[in-house]
């Protein structure tokens, strides 16, 4: 059974020399929230006498059975229900597709419904024909109520099985399971960026006398449940040039820096608080140690002023005329016109995130801060975790 997200990389170049690659996502039974039900029309009425068959009505009588399509010439119709989670797509765009491919899987032959009167035999033999009817799911199969599963979806298509020839329960002992596939890519990314939490799949046939099983029981080999298989679009990989590669490369090197400098102060500086402290010293010689460190935008800079002017200063230099932030694909600020905006913007995320980790090293950093007097300027020290 395919339970592994696969990133396959694409060796065919397009134009700029970068490489196209593709990630192929298989949601099947063992993806968290996979729902699938079977859903019978038609039952027994025990009322007067021995038991009578109430012919199908267009609405399921009963769930729980067994993953399975099934249409008998006295009338009962059964229907597979399998709605598979989106999550594992969460932030792919309907262009993001690829292509979308339901797979199921017959393994066994439904000779009779039971315990219908009769049996309700099939004709020991498959669908020839699988209708496909797909719809937004929510993650609960409903038999009944306002909007029961049964009669839901649009029809995707249909999956003709009759190239395998007749199948039955004889065929598949010599065959082993047979596979099939249909497109459902149209379909998938018109359920993408709506509130559709599944995509809900309604499996039915109109090949009256017979009965397909579609589950992963017992039958004659590894049988499987209906599985779909994604294929999206991963953007491009840059071909930078040398230039081009310099300045991304500063970007990287002159924000961590800048960041390695916050982080390195405000350590120093919270360490003296609890040092002086402990020492029952009063806080006067570490609130000017502090500020000297860690002031921003004071008449006589501060070290972390001077580490982003500095940092600042090499972003530009490494990324001269006439490159643009264009030329490295326009990271942090995708509006930034000018090196200088794209470095403050990085510096800016570099700073909050130095902050972050100090935070995370003293779990008393806002005291710490407040009490001499930073923590105005160094504000993320007291958001909560």
């Amino acid at each position: 059974m395919f339970r592994s997200r696969i990133i396959a990389v694409l060796l065919a170049a397009t134009l700029g020399g970068s490489v196209a690659h593709a990630e192929t996502i298989v949601i099947d039974d063992a993806t968290a929230g996979s729902v699938y039900d079977g859903l019978l029309d038609g039952s027994l009425s025990f009322s007067m006498g021995p038991p009578t068959t109430i012919p199908a009505n267009g609405t399921a009588d009963t769930q729980g059975a067994p993953l399975a399509i099934a249409l008998a010439a006295g009338g009962i119709e059964q229907r597979g229900i399998a709605e598979l989670p989106l999550a594992r797509l969460a932030g792919v765009g309907a262009a993001d597709v690829v292509s979308a491919t339901l797979t199921v899987t017959i393994d066994d032959v439904i000779p009779l419904f039971w315990p219908f009167p009769g049996g309700m035999f099939t004709d020991n033999a498959a669908a020839s024909t699988i209708d496909v009817y797909t719809y937004s799911g929510d993650g609960v199969v409903q038999a009944a109520g306002l909007a029961p599963d049964f009669a839901l979806g649009a029809l995707a298509g249909t999956i003709n099985t009759g190239p395998a020839g007749s199948i039955t329960d004889a065929s598949l002992l010599l065959s082993g399971p047979l596979t099939f596939t249909l497109d459902v890519t149209t379909q998938l990314q018109g359920l993408l960026g709506s509130s559709a939490t599944h995509m809900g799949f309604n499996l039915r046939t109109t090949d009256a006398g017979t009965g397909t099983s579609l589950d992963n029981a017992v039958g004659f080999g590894a049988g499987r449940m209906p599985s779909l298989t994604v294929v999206t679009a991963v953007a491009a990989l840059p071909n930078f040039d040398s230039t081009a590669r310099t300045c991304e490369k500063a970007l990287a090197i002159y924000g961590r820096k800048f960041a390695a400098a916050v982080q390195a102060n405000l350590g120093t500086c919270l360490n003296r608080v609890l040092k002086d402290t402990a020492l029952a010293k009063p806080l006067t010689s570490a609130t000017t140690s502090c500020a000297k460190a860690l002031d921003i935008g004071a008449v006589t800079p501060s070290k972390v002023d001077k580490a982003r002017t500095k940092a600042l200063a090499k972003i530009v230099a490494k990324c001269p005329s006439p490159l643009t932030p264009a030329s490295v694909n326009s990271p942090c600020d995708a509006t930034a016109a000018t090196f200088t905006d794209v470095g403050n913007c990085i510096l800016d995320h570099h700073f909050d995130k130095a902050q972050e980790m100090v935070r995370a090293d003293f779990a008393d950093s806002c005291a710490l801060a407040d009490a001499v007097g930073i923590d105005a300027e160094y504000p993320v020290l007291c958001l909560k975790p």
